[in-house]
């Protein structure tokens, strides 16, 4: 569902207003696998230049997950 309303342009504001502060927060969790995940849906969603990569919440995302101190998650951008 998320996934979904991240790519239809016609709910980026509901994404915005609901989800976007989940994502995130979820930039910060300790499981190295969430942040894995979480960097995938976003190098993907920046790599389709999705309604939402232009947003600033969003570039700032990327940003905080291209610098995690994981290696893992930073060679995803």
């Amino acid at each position: 569902m998320c996934q979904s309303l991240m790519t239809n342009s016609n709910n980026k504001d509901v994404f915005k207003q609901h989800f976007m502060n989940i994502l995130v927060g979820l930039a910060d969790d300790k499981v190295i696998n969430v942040r894995l995940v979480l960097a995938e849906i976003v190098q993907k969603h920046m790599s389709t230049h999705g309604p939402l990569s232009e947003e600033e919440d969003f570039l700032k995302l990327r940003d905080k997950l291209a610098q995690d101190s994981n290696e893992e998650v930073r060679i995803i951008f």
